[in-house]
């Protein structure tokens, strides 16, 4: 799953080009929150805007116990969502790796250690050999 700001940063590094093939190869599928869509709706920058659409990624639903209108609880949203759907959360943000490291349920990475995972999982003979 993808916090806001690595979504920003895949965007701003020019490194979608690079992930593609492994988004079409099944090797990762990026996912994110309605919180998360909302925010990237909301950039008023079209140009930026329209890159980080066009990033495909599956919307998961709130997990239950969550409201969306909660103020402020957006982390909560994330990291939620993160342990319930996907395999590791991709962010910047020190505050939410270490709420997230301190979850026995979730794994937490930056950017470049998203790109480390990917290397090791294609040295160990690809998406069914991890």
């Amino acid at each position: 799953m993808l916090d806001s700001n690595a979504f920003d940063l895949i965007a701003a590094a020019d490194v979608w080009p690079l992930l593609v093939p492994l988004v079409r190869q099944g090797y990762l599928q990026f996912l994110s929150t309605p919180v998360q869509e909302a925010e990237i709706a909301a950039i008023s920058d079209a140009r930026k805007r329209r890159q980080l659409q066009a990033i495909p990624r599956l919307v998961c639903p709130v997990p239950d116990e969550l409201d969306l209108d909660l103020g402020g609880a957006s982390d909560d949203l994330i990291l939620s969502a993160a342990e319930k759907y996907a395999d590791v959360l991709v962010t910047q943000d020190k505050v939410l790796t270490m709420r997230c490291a301190q979850r026995s349920t979730c794994r937490v990475t930056d950017l470049d250690g998203l790109f480390r995972l990917l290397v090791q999982l294609k040295s160990q003979g690809g998406k069914d050999g991890a």
